[in-house]
C-alpha cells in the first residue's frame, strides 16, 4: 500500500463526510426529495468518477471513490425503503433495493475490475434472502438464514469463474462468502435454539429438517475452505438431526429420555463411522463434531450419574449439618437416628429426599451410559472395518496406511472408562441404602482387584488396558469408603474393610507404589482410630492429641526398628505429620496436658530422627528434626503453664522459654562435640547446630513478640525476656567469636531499653531512634578511619537517624511535641519542628562532607607535592580522612532524604493537613513554593557532593543525581492548587520551566555524558504539574496540553538532529540514541492530539474541532513529504476519531455544522488532489508513490 492510495482513500471519506454533514445536518435542508435526489446525484459522481479513474488506470483512486459510492448506493437503498407503503413490509423493500444494487455493483465491477464493487456485491446478494426473511416469523427468519448460506456456498463458482477473466484470484471475495456463509450458519442455529422446544412431532421434524440442511451445507462447504470446521459443523449437525428424533415419540416418563437420546445420536455417529467414503473434506473433523453432539446428547444422563453419586460423595457435609444442628430452626431433613439407616432414594415428610436423584432417573443414566459404551465398543468395530475395506482398495487408489501399532484405538479406551462409569453409577444408584452402596462398591472393586490379579487375560493386558480396571477399582473404593461415614454403626467396619481392600489394591501396582499405598492405608487408620475415639465420646481436643499420640508412636517405633524399607518409612513419617500439624493447630487453640503429651512425644521422636544413624536418614531429615527441638519443647512448657497454672501463666511461661532459647545459645558448642561423639559427621554436626540456633532464634523472638502483644505479660516481662535472650547472645558471642550474636544482643538489649523508655511514657520516636543511630554513624566512622570496614554501619546509621522521621513527618507532621506544651489555640499554628530539624540536619550533612572533601583535597595535594630538586615527597598520608571520604556518598544521598522534609512539609501545607497563617492574595502557595525552593536548593547541594565520593563510579554519571530536586520543586506546589490567578500561573510557570529544563537536557545530552535527570522523568514532573493546573477548570486543556505536546515533540526533533553521541537505547537515554519517528516524534505527537480528541467528546467547541483537523492534516503532510511515519500514520488515525467524537456529541446542536463541513471538504480536497495527481505522475518509490513500509 503507498502513501497517495491512503491519501485518496482518506480524502475520499473525508469529503463523503462532508456531504452526509451538508445533507442530514444541515438545518437549512429539511425535504426528504431534495435530500434523497442528493444522495442519488452524489452517488452517481462517486460512481461515475471511479469508472473513470478505472479505465485511466488510476487504480488506488477508483477504489477509494469506488467504496464511497457503495457507501451512498446503500443510502440509497434506505432512502428506498423509506418510500414502502405502510401495509408492505421494510424488511421487503430492503432485500428487492439490495439485490437490485447487488446487481448494479455487480455488473460494474465484473465490467471495470474494480474490486470494491464486486465484494459489495457478492455481499449484497448473500444477504438479500436474509434480509427478506426477516419480514415474517421465526421460521421465515431461520429460512432467510438458510437462505443466506445456501446463496454464499452458490457464488464460491460463480467467482471461481471470473477470477481468470479479471486475473486475480479473488481470494478476498471468496473468503468472505466462507465468512458470511458460517454467520449465516451460526444465526440460524440460534434462532432454532432460541425456539422453545416442545414434543409436539411436526416441530420436532422441522427441527430435524433444518439442522440436515445445516448438516449439507457444512459438508459442501467444507471443499471451499476451512475444511476442518465445516467437517466438524456437518458431523455435529447430522447427529443432532437424529437425536433429536426420540422427542417426537410421547413417553408417560420423560425420565427414558435421558436414554433415548444417547442411543439415537449413537446410532447416528456408528452410522457415520461406517461410511467407508467421506462426505467431507476432513473425516476425523466429521467424527469430532459428531462426538461432541454425543458428548452433549448424553450431558443430562452424565449429570444425573454424576448428581447421583454426589448424593453419596456429599452426603456427609449434609450429616454433618444435621449432627451440628446447622439446619435453619433445627429441620433437618434426615431422621433424628444416628445410624443414618434410610433408603438413599427416599423422600422424607419435610419434602427433601435424602437422596439427591430419583430411582427411576437413575436407572435411565445407568442405560444411558450402558448404551455410551456399547457405541464406542460399536464404532471401534465398524471403523475397523471400513479400515479393512479401505485396504482392499487397489495400491494405486490409496495412500499408505500408518503402521499398526499394539496400543488400543480411541473407542476401544472410551468403551472401558465408561463401563468404569457404568460400574460406579451402579454402585451409586439411589435405589439402595448407604449400607448397600458401601458393600456393592467393595464388592465390585473386590472383583475388579481379583479379575487384575487372577484373570490371566487381564494379569497381561497392556498397561493401558490394565490402568482402566485400577483407576475403577480405586474409584469405587472411594465411594464405598464415603458411603461408609454416613452411619455410625458401620463407619469402623467399613473402614476397616476399605483398609484391607487398598492393601489388596496396592498388589495390582508395581512395587514403587506400595510405600505410597502403605501412607494411604496408615493414614486412613488413623482417620478411623480418631473416628472411633470420637464415637466413644472422647473430647475433642483429646482425640486430636491421642491420635496425634499414636501416630508419633508409631512413627518412633519405625525409627528405632529397620523392619521397613526406607521409602516406607518415610511413608510412615510424612503421615505421622500430618496429625502432629494438627496438633499444633490444636495448640494455638486449646492449651492443656493433652497438647503438652502430644508435643513430648514429637521432641521425643525429633530427638531420635536427630540422633539416630537409621539407613535412609538424610541431612535434610536430620536438619529438620534438629530444628524441632527448641520449638516442640517451649510448646511443651507453654501447654504445661496452662495446665498448671490457675492464672495467666505468661508472666511465668515467657522467661522460661527465654532460658531455654538462652541455655540453647550457650550450649550449641557441646551439643556439637555430643552429635559427633554419636557417630555423626562433622558437617552433619554442624548443620543440627545452625538448625538449633535458627529454631532457638524463632523461638526467642516469638516470645517477645508474645510478651509485647499478651496483655497479661506486659514490658516488665518484655524486658525480662530481651535480656535473658541477649545475655544467652551475649555468652554464645564469646565462645564462638561470631559478630551477628553480638548484634543479636545488641537488638536484645536496645529493645530492653526501649521497653523501659516506653514504660515511662515517652511517645516521640525521634529518642528512641537518634542514639543508636548515632551510635552507628559514630563506630563505623571511627572503623572507616582506621582503616576497617565500616561503611555499611555508618550508612545505616544515617538511614536511621532521618529515615524514621521522614516518614513520621509524612504521616503526623509535628504533632506530638511542642504542639502539647504550648497550645496551638493560644500561639497558632504548630511549629513545623520535624521538618525544620530535618532540614536542618540536611545542611549539616552537606556542610561535613564538603569539609571532608576540601579536608581530603588539601591532604591530597600536600602529599603530592615536590622538592626544589623535582622528586615527590614520600611522607605518610592521612588515610583517616581518606577512609571518610569513603562516606560521601551515603552522607549525599541521606542529605537529600533529609532535604526531602521541606517537599513534605509543603504537600502536608498544601493538603492542608497542617495549619498555616496565609493571607488572602496568596493562599499557601507563598510559604510552599519556599519550603519547595529550600528543599531543591539542598538536594542540589547534596547532588554536588555526590561528586566527591571517593568510591568507583561507572564512566558515565547516574541520571538520578538531581531527580529529588526537580521532583522537591514541584510536590508542594501541586498540592497547594486552589481556585486563584496566583496559584495557576505559579503551576503553569512551573510546567514552562520543567519544559524548558526538559529541551536543555535533550540538547546537552546528544553530544555529552550529562548527570541531570532523564527527560521521561522531566516530563512526568512537568505533566503532573499541568494537571494540576488545569483541575480547577479555569483553563481550556490545549492551554496545557500543546505546550506540552510542543515540547515533548521539540524533544524528539533533537534527538533526529545528526551528530549525536552513541549511546544505548534505554528508556532513561531517550531521545539520545533512538532512530525513527515512531520512537522519537510518536509520544509528542498523541500527547498534542489525545486531549483536544478527548476534550471534543467533553467540551465540544467548534474551533477545537477544526484546530483538530488542521494540526492533523499539517502533520499528514510533513510525514508524507519527509517520509515521516509516525505523524503520517498517527494524524490519520486521528482524522476518523475525530470525526466520530463529533458525531457522539450531536453536530448541529454544540458543532457548528456549516464550519464543520466546510473544514471537511477543504481538507479532504487537499488530501484528494495530492494524491491523484501523485498517482497520474506514477514515479514509483519517489515522492508521495511510497509505500508505507519506505516510511521510517
Amino acid at each position: 500500500m503507498s502513501v497517495q492510495s491512503v491519501l485518496a482513500f482518506a480524502g475520499a471519506a473525508l469529503l463523503a463526510v462532508a456531504a452526509l454533514v451538508f445533507t442530514f445536518f444541515n438545518p437549512d435542508l429539511t425535504s426528504f426529495a431534495v435530500r434523497t435526489s442528493i444522495v442519488a446525484v452524489i452517488t452517481v459522481v462517486f460512481l461515475g468518477g471511479a469508472w473513470l479513474f478505472a479505465r485511466r488506470g488510476l487504480r488506488f483512486s477508483a477504489e477509494s471513490v469506488a467504496a464511497l459510492g457503495v457507501v451512498f448506493i446503500a443510502l440509497d437503498v434506505w432512502a428506498f425503503v423509506q418510500l414502502a407503503p405502510v401495509s408492505a413490509s421494510g424488511w421487503t423493500f430492503a432485500a428487492l433495493g439490495t439485490l437490485l444494487g447487488s446487481a448494479l455493483l455487480f455488473g460494474l465491477g465484473a465490467r471495470s475490475g474494480v474490486r470494491v464493487w464486486l465484494w459489495a456485491a457478492v455481499v449484497g446478494l448473500a444477504l438479500s434472502p436474509g434480509l427478506l426473511g426477516s419480514g415474517g416469523g421465526t421460521w421465515s427468519a431461520i429460512l432467510g438464514s438458510l437462505g443466506v448460506a445456501v446463496v454464499a456456498l452458490g457464488l464460491h463458482p460463480v467467482l471461481a469463474r471470473l477470477s481468470s477473466g479479471l486475473g486475480s484470484a479473488l481470494g478476498f471475495e471468496r473468503n468472505t462468502m466462507t465468512t458470511l456463509q458460517a454467520v449465516a450458519v451460526l444465526a440460524a442455529l440460534l434462532q432454532l435454539l432460541l425456539l422453545s422446544l416442545t414434543t409436539i412431532t411436526s416441530q420436532i421434524l422441522g427441527y430435524a429438517g433444518v439442522l440436515a440442511v445445516l448438516a449439507v451445507v457444512a459438508a459442501l462447504g467444507s471443499r471451499n475452505g476451512l475444511p476442518r470446521l465445516w467437517s466438524f459443523a456437518a458431523g455435529a449437525f447430522a447427529v443432532a438431526a437424529v437425536a433429536i428424533l426420540p422427542l417426537a415419540v410421547p413417553f408417560g416418563d420423560s425420565a427414558w429420555y435421558l436414554a433415548l437420546i444417547p442411543v439415537a445420536a449413537g446410532v447416528a455417529l456408528v452410522g457415520l463411522a461406517a461410511l467407508r467414503s467421506s462426505p467431507v473434506a476432513r473425516r476425523s473433523a466429521l467424527t469430532s463434531g459428531a462426538v461432541t453432539v454425543l458428548a452433549l446428547g448424553a450431558s443430562p444422563a452424565l449429570v444425573t450419574a454424576v448428581t447421583q453419586l454426589s448424593g453419596a460423595l456429599f452426603a456427609p457435609l449434609r450429616w454433618a449439618g444435621y449432627r451440628t444442628g446447622g439446619y435453619p430452626g433445627n429441620a433437618s431433613p434426615y431422621p433424628a437416628s444416628g445410624d443414618f439407616a434410610f433408603v438413599a432414594g427416599s423422600a422424607t415428610p419435610s419434602g427433601y429426599g435424602a437422596g439427591l436423584v430419583a430411582q427411576n432417573l437413575g436407572l435411565a443414566s445407568i442405560a444411558a451410559l450402558a448404551a455410551l459404551t456399547l457405541t464406542a465398543w460399536a464404532v471401534a468395530l465398524v471403523s475397523h472395518e471400513s479400515v479393512a475395506a479401505e485396504a482392499s482398495v487397489p495400491a494405486a487408489a490409496q495412500t499408505p496406511a500408518p503402521a499398526p501399532t499394539s496400543a488400543p484405538s480411541t473407542p476401544i479406551r472410551l468403551a472401558l472408562w465408561m463401563g468404569v462409569f457404568t460400574l460406579l453409577t451402579v454402585a451409586g444408584w439411589a435405589g439402595f441404602s448407604l449400607t448397600g452402596q458401601a458393600v456393592v462398591g467393595l464388592v465390585l472393586a473386590g472383583l475388579l482387584i481379583a479379575g487384575l490379579l487372577f484373570v490371566p487375560a487381564l494379569a497381561a493386558a497392556p498397561a493401558t488396558i490394565r490402568s482402566v480396571p485400577v483407576i475403577g477399582a480405586h474409584l469405587l473404593l472411594l465411594l464405598s469408603a464415603v458411603t461408609g461415614w454416613l452411619q455410625e454403626s458401620t463407619t469402623v467396619w467399613v473402614g476397616a474393610a476399605a483398609v484391607l481392600t487398598l492393601a489388596a489394591l496396592a498388589h495390582t501396582l508395581p512395587a514403587r507404589w506400595r510405600p505410597v499405598y502403605l501412607g494411604l492405608g496408615y493414614a486412613y487408620a488413623l482417620v478411623i482410630v480418631a473416628t472411633a475415639l470420637t464415637l466413644a465420646r472422647v473430647d475433642g481436643i483429646a482425640v486430636l492429641c491421642l491420635t496425634a499420640t499414636l501416630g508419633l508412636l508409631c512413627a518412633l517405633a519405625a525409627t528405632v526398628t529397620t523392619w521397613l524399607t526406607p521409602r516406607s518409612w518415610y511413608a510412615v513419617l510424612l503421615v505421622s505429620a500430618v496429625p502432629f500439624v494438627a496438633g499444633v493447630v490444636g495448640v494455638l487453640l486449646v492449651r492443656s496436658g493433652w497438647t503438652a503429651l502430644s508435643t513430648g512425644v514429637a521432641f521425643a521422636l525429633a530427638l531420635t530422627l536427630m540422633t539416630s544413624r537409621r539407613p535412609g536418614l538424610t541431612l535434610p531429615l536430620r536438619s529438620f528434626a534438629a530444628g524441632l527441638l527448641v520449638p516442640s519443647l517451649a510448646v511443651v512448657v507453654v501447654c504445661l503453664g496452662a495446665q498448671l497454672l490457675a492464672t495467666s501463666g505468661s508472666p511465668v511461661v515467657l522467661p522460661l522459654i527465654a532460658l531455654i532459647v538462652a541455655g540453647t545459645f550457650a550450649a550449641t558448642g557441646p551439643i556439637t562435640q555430643a552429635l559427633e561423639r554419636r557417630g555423626l559427621a562433622t558437617l552433619e554436626a554442624d548443620a543440627c547446630r545452625r538448625w538449633i540456633e535458627a529454631s532457638a532464634a524463632v523461638t526467642g523472638v516469638l516470645a517477645v513478640l508474645l510478651a509485647l502483644v499478651r496483655t497479661a505479660a506486659g514490658l516488665s516481662t518484655t524486658v525480662l525476656v530481651l535480656v535473658i535472650l541477649g545475655i544467652g547472645a551475649a555468652v554464645n558471642a564469646l565462645q564462638t567469636g561470631r559478630r551477628s550474636a553480638w548484634w543479636a544482643a545488641g537488638a536484645s538489649w536496645t529493645g530492653a531499653l526501649w521497653c523501659i523508655w516506653a514504660i515511662r511514657g515517652i511517645e516521640v520516636i525521634e529518642p528512641y531512634v537518634l542514639p543508636p543511630a548515632l551510635a552507628l554513624v559514630i563506630v563505623g566512622a571511627i572503623l572507616v578511619t582506621r582503616g576497617r570496614a565500616g561503611q555499611t554501619l555508618a550508612t545505616t546509621g544515617l538511614a536511621l537517624a532521618v529515615v524514621p522521621s521522614l516518614l513520621v513527618l509524612s504521616t503526623n507532621g509535628s504533632e506530638g511535641f511542642g504542639a502539647a506544651g504550648f497550645g496551638a489555640a493560644a500561639f497558632g499554628p504548630v511549629t513545623p519542628w520535624r521538618a525544620y530539624g530535618l532540614l536542618a540536619a540536611a545542611l549539616v550533612l552537606v556542610v561535613i562532607g564538603y569539609t571532608i572533601v576540601r579536608a581530603t583535597a588539601v591532604s591530597g595535594a600536600a602529599s603530592t607535592a615536590t622538592t626544589p630538586a623535582g622528586q615527590a615527597q614520600t611522607g605518610p598520608a592521612p588515610t583517616g580522612l581518606i577512609g571518610l571520604r569513603s562516606l560521601i556518598g551515603a552522607t549525599a544521598v541521606v542529605a537529600t532524604l533529609a532535604a526531602a522534609a521541606g517537599a513534605v512539609q509543603a504537600m502536608r501545607w498544601g493538603l492542608g493537613l497542617d495549619d498555616l497563617t496565609a493571607t488572602a492574595q496568596t493562599g499557601v502557595m507563598v510559604p510552599v513554593l519556599l519550603a519547595s525552593a529550600t528543599a531543591t536548593l539542598l538536594a542540589v547541594f547534596a547532588g554536588l557532593l555526590a561528586q566527591g565520593d571517593a568510591a568507583p563510579r561507572p564512566n558515565a554519571p547516574s541520571r538520578w543525581r538531581y531527580a529529588a530536586a526537580t521532583a522537591f520543586l514541584v510536590a508542594g506546589p501541586i498540592t497547594a492548587i486552589r481556585p486563584d490567578a496566583f496559584s495557576i500561573g505559579t503551576l503553569v510557570l512551573l510546567m514552562v520551566m520543567m519544559l524548558g529544563f526538559m529541551l536543555v537536557v535533550s540538547a546537552r545530552a546528544r553530544t555529552r555524558a550529562v548527570s541531570l535527570p532523564p527527560v521521561w522523568f522531566l516530563f512526568v514532573l512537568a505533566w503532573c504539574t499541568a494537571v494540576a493546573g488545569w483541575s480547577e477548570r479555569e483553563l481550556r486543556v490545549e492551554a496545557f496540553s500543546i505546550p506540552l505536546g510542543l515540547a515533548l515533540l521539540g524533544a524528539g526533533v533533537i534527538g533526529m538532529r545528526s551528530g549525536a553521541r552513541a549511546v544505548p537505547a534505554t528508556l532513561g537515554s531517550w531521545p539520545a540514541g533512538f532512530a525513527g519517528s515512531w520512537r522519537l516524534l510518536a509520544p509528542g505527537i498523541i500527547v498534542t492530539f489525545l486531549p483536544s480528541v478527548l476534550a471534543t467528546g467533553t467540551d465540544p467547541q467548534t474551533w477545537r474541532a477544526i484546530l483538530v483537523m488542521s494540526l492533523a492534516l499539517t502533520a499528514i503532510l510533513i510525514g508524507s513529504t519527509r517520509r515521516l511515519a509516525a505523524p503520517f500514520v498517527i494524524s490519520l488515525a486521528v482524522l476518523p476519531i475525530e470525526v466520530i467524537v463529533v458525531f457522539t456529541v450531536q453536530i448541529g446542536q454544540t458543532i457548528n455544522p456549516l464550519l464543520w463541513w466546510i473544514t471537511l471538504a477543504t481538507i479532504g480536497a487537499v488530501m484528494l488532489v495530492i494524491a491523484i495527481t501523485s498517482e497520474r505522475k506514477g514515479a514509483a518509490g519517489g515522492g508521495l508513490s511510497a509505500r508505507l513500509r519506505d516510511l521510517t
